[in-house]
């Protein structure tokens, strides 16, 4: 059985449209199993924010 380097990381990016334009999930998968969903938002007037995968936006 190989087991995996716990440096290692697993990216998966969704990409969407939303009312404000292009969604970019990114769901981090990182050492233990664990992971954390990032969201960024790029709007239709080029600026953009990004939001926790509780909605909260920083």
């Amino acid at each position: 059985m190989s087991q995996r380097t716990l440096r290692q990381v697993y990216i998966t990016v969704y990409t969407g449209i939303n009312s404000k334009g292009s969604c970019y999930s990114l769901r981090v998968y990182g050492s233990y199993s664990s992971y954390r969903t990032a969201y960024y938002y790029s709007n239709s007037d080029g600026s953009f924010y990004y939001a926790n995968a509780d909605g909260s936006t920083y």
